[in-house]
């Protein structure tokens, strides 16, 4: 064992290991987040759904796509791009996710989503 650790010290400088094995408990503290949270604006108009994100940032995006495909009936993108679709417009739901806050090519598409 004392061998993997010091592979994961060496290959796993993020600690990727350790979030893969607490993604449950990450679900799970997301849906208490979830029940306890008040929708503050109306989004009665929202035509499309559009998640900037790049690498583990953006999985957030696709798992939430996969679960609502069945009930939803607009339209998501996970855009993993600097720039965004053209149809993005006052009428897009735009969620930008970025862990560390810097992400060159999600600032640069919610930029775009602003203007």
């Amino acid at each position: 064992m004392t061998e993997v650790n010091e592979l994961r010290k060496t290959f796993d400088k993020s600690n990727m290991h350790s979030a893969i094995l607490g993604f449950p408990q990450q679900i799970s503290d997301s849906f208490s987040i979830i029940e306890n949270s008040v929708v503050q604006n109306d989004y009665k108009d929202i035509q499309q759904i559009i998640v900037l994100g790049m690498g583990g940032s953006a999985i957030g995006g696709d798992v939430v796509k996969v679960l609502i495909q069945s009930e939803c009936n607009i339209p998501m993108i996970v855009n993993r791009s600097y720039n965004i679709p053209k149809w993005v417009n006052q009428n897009t739901l735009v969620i930008a996710s970025s862990y560390s806050g810097n992400t060159e090519e999600t600032l640069s598409a919610l930029r775009q989503c602003i203007d």
